[in-house]
């Protein structure tokens, strides 16, 4: 996943933070299962 799409999950998430992840997968043009993978990512970043 390029910075640029993970830069766009932040800023619709905090524009949307009760979106699911099916609606963000969907405004991102990714598979549901990429984006699951990124979330886990920023997850375990977040939390060092």
């Amino acid at each position: 996943m390029t910075d640029e799409t993970r830069y766009q999950l932040l800023r619709r998430l905090a524009a949307n933070p009760d979106a699911n992840q099916r609606q963000l997968a969907g405004e991102l043009g990714i598979s549901l299962g990429k984006l699951n993978y990124c979330l886990q990512a920023l997850i375990s970043k977040c939390r060092g």
